[in-house]
């Protein structure tokens, strides 16, 4: 059964036993309840609880789907679903984004179900029953829905390349061609849905104009029909007619409960009066441990008393360090070679110096200053080319960038080259296969007229070979009595030589008695007898000994003297380590003292300067009290003058005056310091501002980086598919040539072969 049977076979009239509230209703023939069902399945899954199977299982008992046909229908399709998710989740989010102002974002896993079966398994369904499930939802969503999936464009320039990201390009293909070829009934649909959501939206015209104009009514007015041009229709898909099942009819269920119910419940009271009489006489459980003496109550003072005493800790009085003694350190050889070579090159270097100096009669301070100077001045030019070099890479990023642009756009041409190619190699393919079956039907025809002269040539071939059958068995049979004589001669000349070889091994052998004393007088130079050779060995060990004597002795000389030097070494490096710890403690005391002075100094200097600042600020004061003795005397003779002119009758306007003046500059003040605050505050909002611009800068570089290594990882991945394609393309040719040559191949032998045999034929004719 092909999916499209098992889920429309209960729409052909096969009746199922599902209810929800109604139970005699059938869930096949409402297509309306059954792709709700499907959709509160994929919405209510979640794989981190369940498994697929577990939660079918659970659906079809919570809804009560006891047909089969029905749970291999919704089985499907939410299998489907699950494993093809990232597939159609590309369609549906292409769809919410171009078309973000007609769909609506609760309906997306409605649009999930319908692009699954659109896409992957319209072909098994049928396009009868497809249109059925669509016409049973809101015909303006479904209209928005079918124009964006059965548009070619849409399809091709928005989840394409997204597709052969997650699938191999030939699925991919297969999907797109199963599209193209439904387009047409696709059509057909979009036009009824078309024609009753703006039948609706114009019978809402109609009605709320009749509202308006009071119930009037219109006079009818002809208009000529639409008619259109029939389109060319495709050959409808033969589907097999199948006879119709006959369903049983519903059971009948009575009203209350049942009598296994009854017996459930009355099992369920005996139950509990069980376990309630068996648990009446229960007592509670002591332990043996709480009725048992114990001294919890003592340790528990005796660990609060350990930690009281914790807490009042008093502190001992540490005693002094011990003076390390003066241990005489253990030097091994290469310590002490190192020691006495650092303190000899040292003096080397001394000694070179003070030569130098009897020499040259001058210092080398001055050429250590030029030196110093130099590479001060090398340090600064290092400084200059790394600044030189720095602009010179900012110019070769602009350059980049450049180069960049450029690449993106040779990429873009290079890829639209490459989407011609293929398309043109998709064409040169379907001509090849063409060609190929043309060719086969060809051969057929061929092999099927050759086919009547095959059991002709068979009875002639079985023929010749009964005949040299026949004689190469005569010749076998002719042949063994000549076998049987050759081996009997070999067999006599095989004992011949056997006997030969035993023959000397009768003769009795001569037995030689060995002589230590005799050489084996072979004619060799250096021949001797056995025991002078035992001699002479004893000769060469006892040589070997006494050298070995030898040597150790001398060995032993040459340690003794070894450690002789060592010890002569020893005494010089701890001379030198005295004169070194001399001149040690003579430097120190010179830097104490040396920094002692300069405390002194600077202690002086620093009263010195006291003084100074001590008389600097007695006459700064002293001007100080001067100038308010003068203040006071004129703020005296001022306060005189006004009570002298408060009789006069201008006073009141002259202090008036000096209010309107004083507050006048105490306004200005106080916009001086607001402006001054606006202008902080501008100065901070700007460096903030500028800041936010700098990180928006970088977050954009960053962006377009990503999209550059992206457009970059797009590009390679197409070079790659190109060149599998080509490999593919070469490898369909050398497979086309190869069968070819086969074919070709096979007609020759088969030509070869019925000339020989219509030669023979007129032989024997």
């Amino acid at each position: 059964m092909t999916f499209g049977e098992a889920q429309f076979s209960g729409a052909a009239g096969a009746a199922s036993e599902v209810v929800h509230h109604e139970r005699s209703e059938r869930l096949e023939d409402d297509c309306e309840k059954l792709m709700l069902l499907a959709e509160t399945m994929f919405v209510t899954f979640n794989p981190d609880k369940k498994t697929v199977d577990t939660h079918i299982e659970e659906c079809f008992k919570e809804h009560r789907v006891a047909s089969k046909d029905v749970q291999n229908f919704l089985s499907q399709i939410f299998y489907g679903s699950v494993r093809f998710k990232k597939f159609v989740n590309v369609l549906v989010s292409s769809l919410y984004h171009t078309q973000s102002g007609n769909v609506l974002r609760n309906d997306r896993n409605m649009y999930h179900i319908y692009a699954y079966l659109a896409l992957l398994r319209l072909t098994d369904l049928g396009f009868n029953h497809f249109r059925r499930l669509v016409l049973v939802k809101d015909a303006q969503k479904m209209l928005v829905f079918l124009k964006y999936v059965f548009n070619p464009e849409n399809v091709e320039n928005l989840c394409k390349d997204e597709w052969m990201k997650l699938y191999d390009v030939g699925f991919v293909g297969d999907v797109l061609r199963d599209l193209k070829y439904f387009q047409e009934p696709a059509d057909d649909l979009i036009e009824l849905l078309e024609e009753r959501v703006f039948m609706s939206a114009q019978k809402k015209e109609e009605e709320a104009a009749a509202w308006s104009l009071g119930g009037e009514k219109k006079t009818t007015v002809p208009v000529p029909f639409k008619l259109t041009k029939t389109k060319p229709k495709v050959a409808p898909y033969e589907e097999p007619t199948y006879e119709p099942i006959k369903a049983k009819p519903a059971p009948k269920f009575l009203a209350g409960k049942t009598s296994t119910d009854i017996a459930i419940e009355r099992a369920k009271e005996e139950n509990k009066r069980k376990m309630k009489e068996k648990y009446e006489s229960a007592k509670a459980f002591v332990p043996r441990v709480a009725t048992r003496p114990s001294n919890f109550d003592k340790v528990c003072r005796e660990v609060k008393e350990r930690e009281e005493s914790l807490l009042n800790f008093k502190g001992v009085k540490p005693r002094p360090v011990p003076r390390v003694p003066d241990v005489q350190v253990q030097l091994n050889v290469a310590t002490v070679l190192r020691e006495n070579a650092l303190h000899q090159k040292r003096i080397e270097e001394e000694k070179r110096k003070a030569e130098s100096y009897e020499q040259e009669l001058r210092d080398a301070s001055e050429f250590e200053e030029w030196q110093a100077r130099m590479k001060r001045l090398d340090e600064e030019n290092r400084r200059k080319e790394i600044e030189r070099r720095r602009k010179e890479m900012g110019k070769i990023a602009k350059a980049a960038m450049d180069a960049q642009k450029l690449r993106i756009e040779a990429n873009r041409t290079e890829a639209h080259g490459l989407k011609n190619l293929l398309r043109s190699l998709g064409d040169q393919h379907k001509q090849d296969i063409e060609a190929i079956e043309a060719m086969n039907k060809n051969s057929r025809a061929k092999v099927i007229q050759d086919r009547a002269k095959v059991s002709a040539i068979r009875t002639k071939l079985r023929e010749e070979k009964h005949t040299n059958a026949y004689s190469i068995k005569s010749e076998q049979a002719l042949n063994l009595d000549k076998i049987a004589e050759n081996s009997k001669a070999e067999l006599l000349q095989k004992r011949k030589i056997i006997e030969k070889v035993k023959a000397p091994s009768s003769v009795p052998k001569e037995v030689k008695t060995f002589d230590p004393t005799k050489t084996a007088e072979l004619g060799l130079l250096d021949e001797m007898p056995l025991t002078e050779l035992h001699e002479r060995l004893r000769l060469e060990r006892d040589a070997a000994q006494e050298a070995e004597m030898n040597r150790r002795a001398k060995i032993r000389l040459m340690k003794m003297q070894r450690s002789e030097k060592l010890s002569a070494l020893l005494a010089e490096n701890t001379q030198f380590r005295k004169i070194a710890s001399i001149q040690g403690a003579a430097r120190r005391t010179l830097k104490v003292e040396k920094e002692r002075v300069q405390v002194t100094k600077e202690r002086e200097k620093m009263e010195k300067s006291m003084v100074k600042t001590y008389s600097r600020l007695k006459e700064k004061q002293d001007l100080r009290n001067e100038a308010v003795a003068a203040l006071k005397k004129e703020e005296q003779e001022i306060l005189a003058m006004q009570q002298s002119q408060a009789a006069d009758k201008g006073a009141v306007e002259e202090k008036k005056f000096r209010e309107l003046t004083m507050g006048a500059e105490r306004e200005i003040m106080l916009k001086q310091v607001e402006k001054k605050k606006e202008a902080l505050i501008y100065e901070a909002t700007k460096v903030k501002e500028n800041r936010i611009k700098m990180a928006h800068v970088q977050r954009e570089k960053h962006r377009k980086k990503e999209a550059l290594e992206a457009y970059d990882a797009y590009v390679a991945s197409l070079a790659e598919l190109r060149t599998a394609e080509e490999l593919k393309t070469a490898k369909m040719k050398r497979m086309k040539a190869s069968t070819i040559r086969n074919h070709e191949r096979q007609l020759r032998s088969q030509l070869s072969s019925r000339s020989t045999l219509f030669s023979r034929e007129r032989q024997t004719e």
